[in-house]
């Protein structure tokens, strides 16, 4: 079948690495996953999504597509820079993020999250090796788990707040542990994580962080994804500046 080829209005930068044509592996109602022939995988979205590092964003809604698609030249989108912001303007942000996250649902794997945090923040404090956290890989249901969540958000965050070694550090350890202990969609998700970049709803929520906002991106990331994310943002950015 000939390969329909789409339009985006804009694709993130790790997206337009791909090259050729894409094959369809997973569909949702506004969004699909398709991967080229070297294994790189793009979520194709519909407008509403928004913008994303691995996301070819198109300009209306999802169409029926075949099972072969090719991407067009599109403007590439990355993250904003942060804006000016001092050390007590992430405090802040940071303990009016941890007063306004959703209760979590209790679950049998809900104290192992909980765990899997405290071990990663241990790890920025010098407390615990940056191995008790594997446990967090895959941890919880959902196309991205909570756990992968919860270690893109950190790594994300590591980058965005100016802290290089910390992040690749993390960065490195993702890469390393992370295939076959999750599924490839979250897998895609946590090495655009460990170069620093995610959606443009939780950049925009880490801007919050700094300049007051409420975090009402969070609530449009997936189920829990969003605030999960937040919480591991939260585990490794409290122990460096909220001292």
């Amino acid at each position: 079948m000939q390969a329909r080829q789409l339009t985006p209005t804009t694709i993130g930068r790790i997206a337009a690495q791909a090259v050729g044509a894409l094959t369809v592996f997973a569909r949702f109602e506004r969004a699909l996953y398709a991967r080229d022939s070297a294994g790189r995988i793009v979520c194709v979205v519909a407008c509403d999504l928004g913008d994303g590092a691995i996301q070819a964003r198109l300009p209306g809604p999802l169409p029926d597509l075949p099972d072969t698609i090719e991407l067009a030249p599109a403007p590439i989108w990355t993250p904003p820079a942060l804006p000016a912001w001092r050390d007590d303007n992430l405090v802040a942000g940071l303990s009016r993020a941890t007063t306004m996250r959703p209760a979590k649902r209790d679950d049998v794997w809900t104290d192992a999250f909980a765990v899997g945090l405290a071990k990663l923040s241990g790890w920025v404090k010098g407390s615990a090796a940056l191995d008790a956290c594997r446990d967090l890989i895959g941890l919880g249901p959902g196309l991205t788990p909570s756990g992968d969540d919860a270690l893109g958000g950190a790594a994300i965050a590591l980058h965005v707040f100016g802290l290089p070694a910390r992040a690749n550090e993390l960065g490195a350890f993702i890469r390393e542990n992370a295939p076959c202990r999750t599924s490839d969609i979250s897998m895609a998700h946590l090495n655009a994580a460990a170069a620093g970049e995610g959606s443009a709803a939780f950049h925009d929520a880490l801007r919050d962080l700094v300049t007051g906002g409420d975090f009402a991106s969070l609530e449009r990331i997936g189920a829990s994804s969003g605030w999960d994310a937040m919480d591991g943002a939260i585990a490794v950015l409290s122990p460096i500046f909220a001292r």
